[in-house]
């Protein structure tokens, strides 16, 4: 089941290829989690949500959307 590291990743600067600001804070103490959250710059993180639109997925969705191969014909009867 997804969590959020598969959002936020290991070290709180997300799991987009190229994305390097801090979005969030990973720590066991839940506490030190929120207190490095609370230091992420909101722009960063609104912009970095922003690949987790609604039509960012929808074109993830239609980028991995593959034609069928054509049907096999009906053997011929004589």
């Amino acid at each position: 089941m997804p969590g959020p590291l598969d959002v936020i990743g290991e070290d709180g600067r997300g799991v987009v290829p190229g994305w390097i600001a801090p979005i969030g804070g990973v720590d066991p103490d839940f506490a030190q989690a929120i207190s490095k959250a609370l230091t992420c710059a909101r722009a960063d993180c609104q912009a970095y949500a922003r690949h987790f639109s609604w039509d960012a997925a929808i074109a993830q969705f239609i980028s991995a959307l593959q034609p069928l191969p054509d049907p096999p014909l009906p053997h011929e009867e004589a």
